[in-house]
C-alpha cells in the first residue's frame, strides 16, 4: 500500500489527480467484456511471477470472499510486503483483493507506452469492463469506494439488490513481478523497469465483492455495470 507523506502532499497530488479524472471519461454505465482466471495448471508451488498468468473463461463464480476457488478468495488474509509500513508481515487483516479489473482502453494505452503488445492475460486480470457506448476511458482513475452494480445484459437499471456489487478498493500500480513476466516473455530484461514506470496510471484497479453474501453468482460477458460514485452516507 502506498501512502502520501503527509496531508499537504495529499491535497497537492489529489488536486492533480482530480484534473486527470476530468479527462478520464468515466462512465455511468458499462459492460463486462472479458473474464479471466488463473491457469488451471498453476499452483502455489509454481515460480511466483508466472502465477499471475490468466486465461479467458465464460464465467466467474463469486461470493463476498471473492472468486470461488481462486487463491485470493478470503475474508481475511496475512499481510505481506505491501503492508509493511503498517503491519508486521503475517498480521491477519481484512481481505479486499478479490478481483483485478481493467478496461480495453487502459491496456491499449499501456501497450502504446511499452511499445509492444500487453495483454489482459499477461497482467493477470480477472475482468475487463468497458463503456456501454464503446468510447475510451480509464478505469484506473475510478475513485476509491466507487460501487459497480452488476445486472443482466438487458437491464435498464440495477435490481435491488443488484446481481452483484463490486467496490473499487485501490489503484494497482506497476510491480516488478509482472514486469519480469513480460520481460521474460519478450526476452528483454529492461522491460521490468519500463513496465513499472509505464503502468503507474493505466494498469487497473483491485476490487472487493460486497454482494452476494449468502450465495454465489455467476459473472458473465455482456452483463451491464452501473457505476455509482460515493460521496458519503445519508444523514
Amino acid at each position: 500500500m502506498l501512502f502520501y507523506q503527509n496531508a499537504a502532499e495529499y491535497f497537492e497530488l489529489e488536486q492533480k489527480r482530480l484534473i486527470d479524472r476530468q479527462s478520464a471519461n468515466l462512465p455511468d454505465e458499462g459492460r463486462i467484456t472479458r473474464l479471466m482466471t488463473p491457469s488451471p495448471d498453476l499452483n502455489e508451488d509454481d515460480h511466483f511471477p508466472y502465477y499471475s498468468l490468466t486465461h479467458e473463461v465464460d464465467s466467474l463464480e463469486v461470493d463476498y470472499r471473492g472468486i470461488v476457488g481462486e487463491r485470493h478468495q478470503a475474508v481475511t488474509r496475512p499481510s505481506g510486503g505491501r503492508e509493511l509500513k503498517v503491519y508486521p508481515r503475517g498480521t491477519k487483516i481484512r481481505g479486499h483483493r478479490h478481483l483485478f479489473v481493467s478496461c480495453s482502453s487502459d491496456i491499449a494505452e499501456l501497450s502504446r507506452r511499452m511499445g509492444l503488445e500487453i495483454t489482459a492475460e499477461m497482467l493477470g486480470l480477472n475482468l475487463l469492463i468497458d463503456r456501454e457506448d464503446g468510447e475510451d476511458f480509464s478505469i484506473t482513475e475510478l475513485p476509491v469506494g466507487t460501487m459497480m452494480l452488476l445486472a443482466d445484459e438487458t437491464a435498464t437499471k440495477p435490481a435491488k439488490p443488484p446481481l452483484a456489487t463490486l467496490i473499487s478498493f485501490v489503484k494497482q500500480e506497476g510491480c516488478g513481478i509482472t514486469g519480469k513476466l513480460i520481460a521474460d516473455h519478450y526476452g528483454d530484461p529492461a522491460l521490468t523497469r519500463k513496465f513499472r514506470e509505464a503502468t503507474k496510471d493505466h494498469r487497473g484497479i483491485l476490487c472487493s465483492v460486497e454482494f452476494p453474501v449468502e450465495a454465489t453468482v455467476q459473472l458473465e460477458k455482456g452483463q451491464r455495470v452501473f457505476f455509482r460514485y460515493s460521496r458519503g452516507l445519508a444523514p
